[in-house]
């Protein structure tokens, strides 16, 4: 590919030839043989190994490029590094003495360009094959230590280790999971820095806010989903019911007089209840908390009568005996509790986890996506990637682009819904 760019009047023109494998460009100037610098002659393109490499050679002051020419290429200059291989293009400029010969010579060069198409699908290939080249960002909006940072350090470390190249886990965290999605969705398209996508910040707040500074469909690109995460409906082992249709029972024959624990207003185990409540037909009354922890700590006590929260957050009290599960909110069973039955076996079809998915901004070439998307799989696929992650509670999903693509439009419809039927709102 190759493109003229005007920077100035004509004898400042610029010429830029891109070479056609990993963002390697060279670099020329239009100038006057009178003007006599010291130039750089580009050599012509030889193959190596069935590719091609460029090189360039300094001359020493007082010489020229040969041929002579009346418009010479000076300044010539090789930007990459030199274990990159580009495929180049020669370019001959044609003798010319006054203005209208330079503008010739520039109309030259963009029919030039015809003659070059075929090279760009080589350059795209050529970009994506390789990557990462360098190390790789991990933005995750939310803390370190929570379900998403644990998650996402242990599959990092194994695509770390299979891709010899650092990926890093960055937590920017702030305005309910905003300004690290709003980081994210500002950075450049080259597959350098990704998005650990979750309910809150990709289904939840685009209705929860009024305005947000990024828009969850438009400024990414879905890559894979990681995992996803049942929550579970829990009680204590004060109260009298041990089942979920005991408590739907208990809270039709008592409406709005049980009460329910979240971990706030808004957040993913709020609006997983208030889908319950819909679709159960009952009535219980929301009592938000500053976080899992003390909400689940409510439920214990039997402050409140149930409580949704993540199963990664859950094993221990469940372990102990303290809270009692009475359901989980994913479409089966989990393996992590195969006693506990899932929602969809008393009100059919509920399905409402908790997940994790990779974006990239948008724009993300769709060959760059896909190799991103094979090396998580690759590394979800592990053995002992999938123990680690079960440990937590996370179920591996692996999905490819378009059916997570897919997947993320239909829960922000399901959490769109839980929104308007909660009618919590943010600013």
């Amino acid at each position: 590919m190759m493109v003229l760019r005007r920077t100035g009047d004509w004898r400042s023109t610029a010429f830029m030839v891109v070479c056609a494998a990993r963002s390697t460009t060279w670099r020329c100037s239009l100038m006057p043989r009178r003007a006599n610098p010291t130039p750089n002659c580009c050599k012509p393109c030889r193959p190596v190994d069935n590719r091609f490499t460029g090189s360039v050679t300094a001359l020493p002051p007082g010489r020229h490029c040969q041929p002579p020419l009346k418009v010479m290429v000076w300044g010539c200059r090789y930007d990459a590094a030199p274990d990159l291989l580009a495929i180049c293009t020669n370019v001959l400029f044609i003798n010319t003495e006054t203005r209208m010969n330079a503008l010739k010579t520039r109309r030259l060069a963009w029919a030039s360009l015809a003659a070059l198409p075929f090279l760009w699908p080589l350059s795209s290939g050529a970009q994506t094959t390789d990557w990462p080249t360098r190390p790789v960002t991990w933005v995750n909006p939310f803390a370190a230590g929570s379900a998403v940072d644990v998650v996402a350090r242990i599959i990092a470390n194994k695509m770390a280790a299979n891709t010899a190249q650092g990926m890093n886990v960055d937590n920017k965290t702030g305005a309910s999971g905003n300004i690290g999605t709003d980081f994210a969705a500002r950075a450049k398209p080259d597959g350098y820095t990704l998005l650990l996508g979750s309910p809150g910040t990709m289904a939840i707040n685009p209705y929860l806010f009024a305005k947000l500074p990024y828009d969850a469909l438009k400024d990414f690109t879905a890559v894979t989903q990681l995992v996803s995460f049942p929550q579970v409906v829990v009680t204590s082992p004060k109260q009298n019911f041990k089942t979920l249709p005991e408590l739907i029972a208990a809270a039709k024959s008592q409406p709005d007089k049980l009460a329910h624990a979240s971990s706030g207003p808004g957040t993913t185990s709020h609006l997983v209840m208030e889908l319950i409540k819909a679709d159960a037909g009952i009535k219980l009354t929301h009592v938000g908390y500053r976080g899992g922890a003390p909400a689940m700590q409510a439920v214990m006590a039997g402050d409140v009568q149930a409580g949704v929260e993540g199963l990664p957050s859950l094993v221990g009290q469940i372990k102990s005996g303290n809270i009692v599960p009475l359901a989980v909110t994913s479409l089966k069973r989990s393996p992590q509790l195969p006693q506990v039955p899932a929602i969809s076996e008393f009100i059919p079809g509920f399905d409402a986890t908790a997940w994790i998915v990779l974006m990239a901004p948008a724009g993300t070439p769709p060959a760059l996506v896909a190799r991103i998307q094979a090396e998580v799989k690759k590394a979800l696929d592990d053995p002992g990637v999938k123990q680690q992650l079960e440990a937590q509670g996370a179920t591996v999903v692996g999905t490819s682009a378009a059916d997570t693509q897919a997947f993320h439009r239909s829960e922000m419809a399901k959490f769109k819904r839980a929104v308007e039927i909660s009618g919590a709102k943010a600013e």
